[in-house]
C-alpha cells in the first residue's frame, strides 16, 4: 500500500507557465471576440430564411470555447485560480 501523506506528494505544477497567463488570456479573448463579431455581422447581413445553422455553429462554437478559456486564463492571471 502506498503512503499518501502530504509530505510524500509532489507539489502541483501548472501545465502552462504562469508568466504566459496574461498573454494567453488576451489572445484567447481576442480570438473569441473576433469569431463572435463575425457571427454578429453574419446575423445582420443574411436574410432570416437564408441562414445556415451549420455556418452559425461553425462560428458560435469556437467563439464560446475561446471566450471560456480566455476568461479562465484571465482569472488565473489576476490571481483567482479556478
Amino acid at each position: 500500500m502506498q503512503d499518501w501523506s502530504a509530505s510524500n506528494l509532489a507539489p502541483f505544477a501548472s501545465p502552462v507557465d504562469p508568466s504566459l497567463f496574461v498573454t494567453l488570456s488576451f489572445l484567447l479573448v481576442g480570438c473569441g471576440l473576433g469569431a463572435a463579431s463575425l457571427l454578429f455581422v453574419y446575423e445582420l447581413n443574411v436574410a432570416k430564411n437564408a441562414r445556415s445553422i451549420a455556418y452559425e455553429m461553425t462560428l458560435a462554437l469556437p467563439s464560446s470555447v475561446f471566450l471560456g478559456f480566455g476568461i479562465v486564463m484571465l482569472f488565473s492571471a489576476i490571481g483567482i485560480h479556478v
